[in-house]
């Protein structure tokens, strides 16, 4: 799956609601071969 092909599908399914949750994404990234894993970098947050 490549770029155009992932904004196909997120796309495709807008039509079907929203529905919140981690497993899609976290299917979706394991789609794109995990590109989470090859940033480095530092996430800093706060309030």
């Amino acid at each position: 799956m490549n770029y155009l092909d992932s904004l196909y599908w997120i796309h495709e399914r807008t039509k079907f609601g929203i529905k919140p949750g981690v497993k899609r994404m976290e299917w979706m990234l394991e789609r794109l071969n995990n590109p989470q894993f090859n940033i480095n970098g530092i996430h800093v947050g706060g309030t």
